[in-house]
């Protein structure tokens, strides 16, 4: 449709390609960012299977959730290792750079949030095994 190109390689044997957004692109875009759109919402296939797990009973979940967790906490360091090497001297007055920080930081919010859940969570079903 014209709204993008691929700009030329740099080097012969990558296979990555760059794109560079044209002009009807652009008009698309920013006809696309001014669209509204629902909040996000949790629809995670374990909050169903825990739902289902708690009827059940048993704790066969736990195993899972333990997984989670610790998939959780390798994501953090990820998004952290990020955040220390392209925000970590940012410029503070730099709209874009701010932009792209406070998502990152989100990004890092929600690994948090489900660690906390997680660690309150796992220890919580242990104790009803007593």
């Amino acid at each position: 449709k014209g709204w993008i190109s691929t700009l030329e390689e740099q080097a012969a044997n990558s296979r990555k390609k760059t794109y560079q957004v044209e002009a009807l692109g652009r008009i698309e875009l920013a006809a696309w960012v001014e669209q509204q759109s629902e909040p996000a919402q949790l629809r995670d296939d374990l909050m169903v299977r825990l739902r289902a797990e708690a009827q059940l009973g048993g704790n066969n979940i736990l195993p899972e959730l333990e997984r989670h967790l610790i998939l959780h906490k390798e994501k953090l360091q990820i998004y952290q290792s990020i955040f220390a090497k392209d925000f970590g001297h940012a410029e503070e007055n730099d709209r874009t750079l701010y932009i792209h920080r406070m998502i990152l930081q989100l990004g890092i919010n929600l690994e948090c949030g489900w660690i906390e859940w997680l660690e309150t969570m796992i220890p919580a079903l242990k104790n009803f095994e007593k």
